[in-house]
């Protein structure tokens, strides 16, 4: 929602409809944003989405970067699997490669994946609780 109002504020990507207004006022306003920006019905929340997703990237490859996760990067969360088809766009892969910046043979070899089971957390306290 930053990112939203800090590029509406600036003017240089598009003017907030009444409708999205109005959506804005009654829903989630991340959900609202990141759904009409799937939808390719504002470019306002397009490019919210994009730049969301590009710091996203960049921080997915800091953490790769300290913990060496050779055998994958496992994303999970609320959020990424709702924006599952535009994580798989270029903008997170190459925010996660950086292929002008350091090392990025080691970060392309890196697997990237989405955990997109809703039951995770209750999955990982369950085993870990099994195990003690």
């Amino acid at each position: 929602m930053n990112i939203y109002e800090f590029l509406r504020n600036s003017r240089k990507y598009g003017e907030e409809s009444t409708d999205l207004r109005e959506r804005l006022s009654k829903q989630d306003k991340a959900e609202v944003i990141s759904e009409a920006a799937l939808a390719n019905e504002n470019p306002l929340c397009i490019k919210a989405l994009d730049v969301f997703i590009s710091i996203y990237g960049a921080q997915a490859r800091n953490l790769a970067l300290q913990c060496l996760p050779l055998n994958g990067l496992y994303i999970a969360g609320g959020i990424a699997p709702k924006i599952l088809d535009k994580l798989r766009d270029t903008t997170f892969i190459q925010a996660f490669a950086n292929e002008n910046g350091d090392f990025p043979d080691l970060l392309a070899s890196i697997p990237v994946k989405v955990i997109t089971n809703p039951q995770v957390g209750l999955l990982g306290a369950a085993w870990r609780g099994a195990k003690t």
